[in-house]
C-alpha cells in the first residue's frame, strides 16, 4: 500500500493534535490523514476506517447482486457519484474536522436497472455526527427526507440484504455501540484480488457461484490485522448485537466482519475483495460480499466487471449533491 505523499504528512500530524473530546463522534482537530495513526482504542480505530484515503473524488458503476440457494442471481445496477471534502488537495476547498457538522462526504446513487427500480435516487451528506440524507422515488415523483437512511435499516433495491451501515463494509454514525481494541492477529484476508476484477468476467457465468463467490478467481494473503470488537448499547437497538471488525494493518480499511444476532449466533459475514487502485492511490474492495450463514443467501456489491470502470478524474461542487440540484436533474 502507498499513499500519495499528503496523507503520510497528515498522519504525522494527526497523531499528536486529533482527539476524541470524550465521545465516540466528537472528533476534533484532524484533517487529510488518517485521524489516529497509533490507535489506543476501537473507536478511534474506526475512525481511521471511515477516514482513509480514497482519492477526491469518485464516479463509480456499482453492479450488485443477490443470490438466492440454488443460483438464481438478481442483478442491480448504480451509478454513485461521491465527493470526499476531508481530503481534497486543495487546502482552500478542503473541510478539516472540528465539530459533528463538518461533511466528510457527499454521496448520490442512481439505480439503472433492472426496470422496477431505475430511477430512484439517494442523496446523503455524511457529517461527522450524522447523516442527511433524501430519496427521490419515480413513482412518487418528489425528493423526501429520508431519516431512516442509516443503521441497520435495508438500503434501497437490496432487498434488505444490506443494511446502510455495511455499506463499505462499515459506515454512519457509531452511538449504537461500543468499540474495544482487541489488539492484532494473523488471518488470512482476500488481498491483490485482480483476478476477480477482470473485465471478460461475466458475473452469472465467471463469477457468482451457487453458494458463494467463485473462490478459483479470489486470492488470499496472510496478513495482520487489527480486531475490533462491537457491543450493542443498552437502550439502543440494531438487528445485530455484536460485530467483530478486522482491519488490515497496511491499509487499516475493513476487510472483514462477524455479525451476530440477537441470540448471539454468528449471522452474516462480509469480506471485501481487497485491491490496491493505482488510478487512485488506494485500496478498496470490488467485490464486497455479505453472507447470510442461515439462510444461504448472499449479497454482492461493487462489482465493475460487466460496467464502465471507475472514474476519478470527475469533479463535483458541492451544489452538485443538494436536494435543489436532485430536484432539477429529476424533472426532466
Amino acid at each position: 500500500v502507498g499513499y500519495p505523499e499528503k496523507v503520510y504528512e497528515f498522519t504525522k500530524k494527526n497523531a499528536t493534535t486529533t482527539s476524541l473530546d470524550g465521545c465516540n463522534d466528537c472528533l476534533r482537530s484532524a484533517e487529510f490523514g488518517f485521524p489516529f495513526p497509533i490507535p489506543k482504542s476501537g473507536i478511534e480505530m474506526m475512525w481511521n476506517h471511515r477516514l482513509r484515503w480514497r482519492g477526491e473524488y469518485i464516479k463509480r458503476n456499482n453492479d450488485q447482486a443477490i443470490v438466492r440457494p440454488g443460483g438464481s442471481a438478481q442483478v442491480t445496477q448504480l451509478i454513485e457519484n461521491v465527493k470526499f471534502p476531508y481530503t481534497l488537495l486543495d487546502e482552500g476547498e478542503r473541510q478539516p474536522i472540528e465539530d459533528k457538522d463538518d461533511v466528510m462526504l457527499y454521496y448520490q446513487s442512481e439505480t439503472t436497472s433492472p426496470p422496477r427500480l431505475a430511477g430512484q435516487y439517494l442523496l446523503a451528506w455524511e457529517h461527522v455526527g450524522y447523516r442527511s440524507a433524501w430519496l427521490y422515488n419515480p413513482g412518487l415523483r418528489r425528493v423526501r427526507r429520508a431519516p431512516n437512511v442509516a443503521y441497520d435499516n435495508p438500503y434501497e433495491g437490496t432487498d434488505g440484504q444490506q443494511f446502510y451501515d455495511q455499506v463499505d463494509m462499515y459506515n454512519g454514525a457509531m452511538d449504537r455501540y461500543t468499540y474495544k481494541l482487541v489488539g492484532k492477529k494473523e488471518l488470512y484476508i482476500p488481498y491483490n484480488s485482480y483476478a476477480i476484477n477482470d473485465p471478460n468476467l461475466e458475473y452469472e457465468k465467471d463469477m457468482l457461484g451457487e453458494n458463494h463467490i467463485n473462490q478459483d478467481l479470489m486470492r488470499y494473503e496472510l496478513h495482520r490485522v487489527w480486531v475490533v470488537d462491537s457491543t450493542l448499547r443498552d437502550g439502543t437497538s440494531h438487528q445485530f448485537k455484536r460485530r467483530t471488525f478486522y482491519i488490515d494493518e497496511d491499509s487499516l480499511y475493513v476487510v472483514a466482519v462477524d455479525a451476530y444476532d440477537n441470540r448471539d449466533a454468528l449471522w452474516k459475514f462480509q469480506e471485501a475483495a481487497t485491491l490496491y487502485l493505482t488510478t487512485g492511490q488506494f485500496v478498496g474492495g470490488a467485490p464486497e460480499t455479505i453472507y447470510d450463514l442461515q439462510s444461504g443467501l448472499y449479497f454482492a456489491t461493487a462489482m465493475t466487471n460487466e460496467g464502465e470502470p471507475n472514474d476519478f478524474s470527475v469533479t463535483y461542487d458541492d451544489g452538485y449533491f443538494s436536494p435543489q440540484s436532485l430536484k432539477r436533474r429529476t424533472s426532466r
